[in-house]
């Protein structure tokens, strides 16, 4: 699913409707509670100070984000590496402005970012595709990452060959914003389920394979 939608916004809308998607993602991540999701949506943007703000999960970690809208390309990385190397345990976003990052420097930020991925938590997110929650789009599909034991259940009722199960089933893009508002990995299957007029819905499974980010 790829998700390019032109709107105008003030800065600060746009960054109001970022974030309160960004909170529902912890939410679908279980990483929230979403009965105190207006709580939340109020701390992260009283937490907002220039280009970043942050949230508490526990008594350990934090989510943090980084917003890169409007800076000077000969200086891109000191624009994010303390925020990389700093709280290293803690959950980070990075947002990119669109109109701001060519494709080459979308590449260069997340290959650069992702040199160092077993050290950080970073993900990285182009502002267009957080300003509208794909998963409250009207006939959006629901999708459920099937969990150890989902997995095994799955694996065994449809005799999937374990071996083989890339040619068997369906597949996904771990670069697809559906996967990634999830943070799901390749190997995983993805359980979706679409609205369908005659039977009321249908179920399908598709399983992450890698896929290039920012074409």
């Amino acid at each position: 699913m790829d998700l390019d939608l032109e709107f105008e916004y003030s800065i600060e809308e746009k960054n109001k409707k970022i974030l309160k998607t960004c909170i529902n993602i912890l939410i679908y991540r279980n990483l929230l509670d979403k009965n105190k999701y207006k709580d939340y949506v109020k701390e992260i943007l009283n937490n907002l100070v220039d280009d970043e703000t942050y949230i508490q999960l526990n008594d350990n970690k934090y989510f943090r984000i980084k917003l890169l809208y409007n800076i000077k390309v000969s200086k891109i990385t000191d624009y994010y590496k303390s925020f990389i190397f700093d709280n290293i345990n803690d959950i980070k976003f990075i947002i990119l402005n669109k109109i701001s990052f060519t494709q080459r420097l979308y590449n260069e930020v997340y290959t650069d970012i992702n040199k160092n991925k077993k050290d950080n938590n970073i993900e990285i997110f182009r502002d267009y595709e957080l300003i509208f929650n794909v998963f409250k789009l009207i006939y959006s599909p629901k999708f459920k990452l099937l969990d150890t034991d989902e997995y095994k259940i799955f694996i065994n009722d449809y005799k999937i060959n374990e071996s083989n199960k890339y040619r068997e089933l369906s597949k996904i893009y771990n670069t697809d914003i559906i996967s990634r508002y999830l943070n799901i990995k390749v190997g995983n299957i993805l359980k979706i389920i679409t609205p369908n007029e005659i039977s009321g819905y249908s179920i399908n499974y598709r399983i992450v394979v890698p896929g290039k980010l920012f074409e």
